[in-house]
């Protein structure tokens, strides 16, 4: 009789922890594991190819990846401005791929509808010193579309869209005219159409600007 006791007890005792276990699985929340180590910036939803965006908020990451962000887990989401760099972790909830003519340059982003379960701001560099970087005016061919060039600046091997009247000055020159210059990246950088090719990475404002050469 003892020893029956003894098992029955031993099998209660295996359900109750099986069955704490089993809670423990089920109140885990999936994002509880994420790692907040994305990269991207605060912007607007980029829309519709050529379409104005809309005023829904998200993060946009250096692929050209636009996040919406479906729940806010952090509740520091609406603290953050346009512009802003941060870094960010997520769990997926559904994918959007929101594609345009294949014979456009001008597609629509790639869209993730996430829950955001880390948000953390990235201090922003320091500002390039005066005339210490090479830079060139490259020309963009876009044939199939209502905006057929596009101007702009390739510099540290990154491509900007130029902003302030230095850099009117550097795009008013022909493709392939280098220049050395200085510049801020601008933070609250407003890029009108998501480009394929080539990749913007930003707006820049010069700070200096020298001719160097004209390249035929």
């Amino acid at each position: 009789m003892k020893i029956k006791s003894i098992v029955l007890a031993c099998m209660i005792a295996v359900g109750v922890f099986s069955m704490l276990e089993s809670c423990t699985k089920c109140d885990k929340h999936p994002c509880d594991a994420v790692s907040c180590d994305l990269e991207g910036t605060i912007s607007g939803d980029p829309g519709w190819c050529a379409t104005p965006p809309t005023s829904m908020m998200g993060i946009t990451d250096d692929n050209g990846i636009f996040y919406q962000i479906d729940k806010d887990l952090t509740n520091s989401f609406s603290h953050f401005k346009a512009g802003e760099k941060v870094k960010f972790g997520y769990c997926a909830i559904k994918d959007m791929d929101r594609k345009g003519n294949d014979k456009s340059s001008f597609v629509a982003p790639h869209i993730k509808i996430i829950t955001l379960a880390c948000l953390e701001k990235v201090k922003e560099p320091d500002p390039v010193g005066d005339c210490e970087h090479d830079a060139v005016v490259i020309q963009v061919d876009y044939s199939d579309n209502t905006l057929s060039t596009m101007k702009y600046i390739k510099v540290d091997g990154k491509v900007y869209m130029g902003r302030g009247d230095l850099a009117e000055q550097l795009l008013a020159s022909s493709p392939g005219t280098h220049y050395n210059i200085g510049y801020n990246q601008v933070i609250d950088c407003y890029i009108p159409m998501v480009v394929s090719n080539p990749m913007i990475d930003g707006c820049i404002q010069l700070t200096c600007l020298n001719n160097v050469t004209k390249l035929n």
